[in-house]
């Protein structure tokens, strides 16, 4: 971040100067007194399982050197520095990200999408790096919080910022497209993510669209040919559309894609010209996500040359169909989350990966999902059940529905196991783990599959 003036904060986040006048600099923002650094600024915020505010005292005595609070701080060490008094404190970091990214000139790529952003927003950030000076969202900090903690993380030396933005309720897509003011805009796919917090897939479409409305006129928005959603809703684009994937229309294409244990091999095909790209990761969406990244590449005047060795050297975060050598075979680890679009990926992921073993599979329940969760789970079930898996583990509050799409499709019952928590799915995946293997851990966050994959990493 560029250095800020005390006074220079407090006009952007319409805040008042209280306790000491004391002119500073301020070189970061923290929400978090556990990483701030001296010389930060700490906002002090609220959620469901804390309070900022406990918190000022410790971000004094760490090097703090103003806060921006809601309320009168609880000690009176805070009142040695600074303080911003502001009506709200969250809504004041989102006002001074606003602000602060109208004074960069960068240019914003913000992404959105039902699955596929994190991986997306990984592979167009390695491909413009190639080039230019590029920052990214870090992790996964896609929401109101994180996204504004993000676009403060450019300087004036940058020349792009890759930002994710997610959603899991109405309104959420706007407030933060309303912050990135974005110049390039994406939308990976449309599908049943958090559709239990939208009521149906149709307002749920609604929201991620409202991407399409704030990117600028002279703007563009990357959009999927295969989307039905994208498809029907891409006029809601201030910019111009241009689409990839597979159709006449499309700026880019893939062409003979071949699988194998590190990564998979293609073309990526433009007009009349075509090459050749190692992507490291073993999912065919994944391969059809980094048409966005060749798009913003070419969009951005990079070469294919540059195009192909950012996505060769893209890195995948943990849990993302990240593949791990084990005894006698492979590990893809898909932990990180799950919903019906995903699942049915990483599925096919599995059945593709190239290495002559038992294909096992172990299915975690998805989250969100609302009143269709039951029917959800059932359909992914009589997917998986018609595929050569040689053995299925079944986790979480929903492993009888799926268990009913396994029974529907006549998959042997034999080599159905449930599991009511980790260490009985770990229990019943033992027994499994002899000869070649390849094993598939899949399924939303709030079950923790990620100490089943630790386990067996540890064998």
């Amino acid at each position: 971040m560029e250095l800020l003036s005390i006074e220079e904060i407090a006009k952007w986040v319409d805040g008042e100067i209280v306790g000491a006048k004391t002119p500073v600099l301020v070189s970061d923002i923290s929400t978090d007194s556990r990483t701030l650094k001296t010389g930060d600024c700490f906002i002090a915020l609220r959620g469901r399982n804390f309070d900022g505010m406990d918190f000022v005292a410790d971000a004094v005595q760490k090097g703090a050197v103003a806060v921006v609070v809601d309320r009168e701080p609880r000690s009176s060490a805070s009142l040695s520095i600074p303080v911003i008094r502001v009506r709200d404190s969250l809504e004041a970091l989102q006002r001074l990200a606003r602000f602060y990214r109208k004074e960069l000139k960068a240019k914003i790529v913000a992404i959105t999408g039902s699955s596929g952003k994190t991986s997306t927003k990984e592979m167009v950030g390695s491909v413009l790096s190639q080039k230019y000076k590029t920052v990214c969202t870090s992790g996964n900090f896609n929401n109101q919080i994180g996204l504004p903690l993000s676009l403060l993380r450019m300087d004036k030396t940058t020349e792009y910022g890759v930002f994710e933005l997610g959603t899991n309720h109405p309104g959420e897509i706007g407030v933060l497209a309303q912050l990135a003011a974005p110049d390039i805009v994406i939308i990976t796919n449309i599908g049943s993510a958090h559709v239990g917090n939208f009521g149906s897939v149709d307002t749920l479409a609604k929201e991620k669209t409202d991407l399409l409305s704030f990117v600028s006129a002279k703007g563009v928005a990357i959009l999927s040919d295969d989307d039905y959603w994208s498809k029907r809703l891409h006029t809601r684009s201030v910019g111009q559309v241009i689409w990839v994937g597979n159709q006449q229309n499309s700026v880019c294409w893939l062409d003979r894609l071949e699988m194998t244990e590190r990564g998979i091999r293609y073309g990526i095909c433009r007009h009349k010209e075509k090459f050749e790209v190692f992507l490291p990761t073993v999912s065919r969406e994944m391969a059809k996500n980094s048409l966005f990244a060749a798009a913003v590449g070419f969009l951005s005047c990079l070469s294919s040359e540059e195009i192909a060795a950012g996505l060769r050297k893209t890195y995948f975060p943990a849990g993302r169909l990240t593949v791990h050598p084990i005894k006698n075979g492979f590990l893809i680890d898909d932990s990180y989350n799950a919903n019906p679009e995903s699942m049915l990926s990483a599925l096919r992921a599995l059945i593709e990966f190239p290495f002559p073993s038992k294909k096992i599979a172990i299915m975690g329940s998805m989250g969100e999902l609302g009143s269709k969760s039951s029917a959800f789970h059932s359909m992914i079930g009589s997917f998986a059940g018609g595929l050569p898996l040689w053995s299925v583990i079944l986790i979480g509050p929903n492993w009888k529905d799926m268990l009913e799409g396994f029974q529907s499709s006549s998959f042997p019952t034999d080599c159905i196991f449930g599991a009511e928590d980790i260490e009985e799915a770990y229990y019943c995946l033992r027994k499994l783990l002899n000869g070649r293997v390849t094993l598939l851990v899949k399924g939303s966050r709030f079950l923790k599959l990620d100490r089943i994959v630790e386990k067996v990493l540890c064998l």
